[in-house]
Parts: structure tokens; C-alpha cells; sequence
């Protein structure tokens, strides 16, 4: 591969233009009719926010306060990608900070022009007439779905605790031994849905508190693959950290070499009584 010299580098400073201004203004125009047409609407959306090549989008959902979560879907036929925003006002409050919002969510893969402020208003504008608002409510209960689905479809783990230093090693080491609910798993469970599973994923069930604990790894597989939602890991946490779910990590190092350095990326679920309100 050839190397980037310095040369190269002035080479390409005088270039004219190098010195140019950002572009502005390249959105088009807003219409009426535009807005009444779903179909042109998405067409509008996709030339405004600029996907990758074959990419289009498809969806957005919103809520009714600027400081609600929202998220943009993008399709292309085959696949269907989520990307969610965990403010709406990271969206509408300035140009630069909607780009360097969206570049930090979709990396790169969506990349909109550098805007006026107005055409920030007629796309933010474009977005929330593709869809109605989705209440808070909704999305609470959504949420709420995902977790209790999963509950049902998890194994408990018992006799083991997390709440001390102590017990916390051979708990960890017992999450290991069982094994890890993968893609694998779920391909075969989808393949066959009244068949058994080859393996579940894991509720461990605190000794001493009674808390339950589930994989964040096993947690995205299920809904990814199970009820086949397209959805990343940092969003399923912020969702489920709107009902009350924490995120925790736990390790255990080795005590000495050759031992096995056990750690786990876990959610601690709320009591269930308190989901449900």
C-alpha cells in the first residue's frame, strides 16, 4: 500500500479547494406534498439524511416530549436497521450536534450535510410526519414485553450469590459452566419452535437477596434472533434501564496462574411488581 507522504499532503493544500466553506443548503425543498405522501416522505428523508448505497429509510418513532428517546429505521430490502437516539433533543437543539449525534449512533453510516438551521426544522419536521408520536407510556409497556418474554423463556440458576466478594467467584464460575444461549441456540429454535431448546438462557437467582440476574449477551440474542428485533446492545440497556433494569459487570481474577478469570456482563431485574406498574 503506498504511503501518504508530506508532499502528498501540500499537494492537496493547494488545491482550490481546499479552503472552501462547508456546503449548506443541500437538503431539498420541504413541500406539502411531500408531507401528505408517506412513499415521498421517505424518499425525502433518505436524499436529506444520506444512508449508505441501497439503504432507504423506512420508519421513525418518536415521542411527545423533546426529552424522550426516538428511533430511525433504515432498510434495504433484505434487513432492517435501528438506530436509537436516547434524547430527541440531541436531534433538534443545533445542525452540529445532530450530525455529531447521528455520526456517533449510525458510525458513519448515515451522513447528512452540513445544514441551515431552518432545514434542521423541516427535516426534524419530515420525521415526525412519517409517523405519529409514540407515547411514553407505549414504549414503557414495550419494553416491559421484551423483559417478561424473556423471563419465560429463561432457566434458573439457584444456590449460588452475587452480593459478596466471597461467593461472587463461584458464582460467576457457575454462569460459565452452564453455557451461553447463542445465535446457534436461537437458529435452532426458530427452525423447530414447538421442539425443545438445546439450551435456555440463564436467570440466576441471588441466595441471599433473591435477585435475579440475566446475561446482557443472552438478553440481546433472545430478542434479536427469538422475537426478531434489530436492536444493539447500548439500546436495549437504555430501554431497560427506563423500567428500572441496572446494567453491572462482575470479575473475579485469578487467584493464581492457570485459575480462570470468570466475569459477566449482566441486568439486574427490578422486582417484578414494580415492572408491572
Amino acid at each position: 500500500m503506498t504511503e501518504f507522504t508530506v508532499e502528498d499532503l501540500e499537494r492537496h493544500r493547494r488545491r482550490k479547494d481546499w479552503n472552501t466553506r462547508r456546503p449548506k443548503g443541500s437538503i431539498p425543498a420541504l413541500h406539502d406534498e411531500i408531507l401528505d405522501d408517506p412513499e415521498w416522505l421517505r424518499d425525502w428523508l433518505t436524499a436529506a439524511l444520506r444512508p449508505r448505497d441501497g439503504w432507504r429509510v423506512a420508519d421513525f418513532q418518536h415521542g411527545e416530549e423533546l426529552d424522550m428517546p426516538c428511533t430511525l429505521v433504515v432498510a434495504n430490502g433484505q434487513q432492517r436497521v435501528r438506530y436509537r437516539f436516547r434524547s430527541q433533543r440531541d436531534l433538534t437543539s443545533s445542525p452540529a450536534k445532530m450530525r455529531a449525534t447521528i455520526a456517533t449512533i449510525a458510525s458513519g453510516q448515515l451522513r447528512p450535510p452540513h445544514l441551515k438551521p431552518e432545514e434542521l426544522g423541516d427535516l426534524w419536521q419530515a420525521m415526525c410526519a412519517l409517523q405519529p408520536a409514540l407515547a411514553a407510556e407505549d414504549e414503557l409497556e414495550q419494553a416491559k414485553d421484551w423483559l417478561f418474554r424473556l423471563l419465560d423463556a429463561t432457566k434458573p440458576l439457584e444456590g449460588h450469590s452475587l452480593s459478596d466478594t466471597a461467593a461472587r467467584r463461584d458464582a460467576l464460575l457457575a454462569l460459565k459452566r452452564r453455557g451461553e444461549f447463542t445465535y446457534l441456540d436461537a437458529l435452532t429454535v426458530r427452525r423447530d419452535p414447538e421442539g425443545p431448546w438445546p439450551r435456555q438462557p440463564v436467570c440466576l437467582i441471588d441466595q441471599a437477596t433473591g435477585e435475579m440476574w440475566l446475561r446482557a449477551r443472552e438478553s440481546a440474542t433472545f430478542l434479536r434472533h427469538i422475537l426478531d428485533l434489530k436492536i444493539r446492545q447500548t439500546t436495549l440497556t437504555y430501554r431497560w434501564e427506563e423500567i428500572g433494569v441496572e446494567y453491572r459487570y462482575f470479575e473475579s481474577r485469578a487467584r493464581r496462574p492457570g485459575d480462570p478469570h470468570p466475569k459477566a456482563h449482566l441486568y439486574l431485574v427490578p422486582k417484578l411488581a414494580e415492572v408491572s406498574e
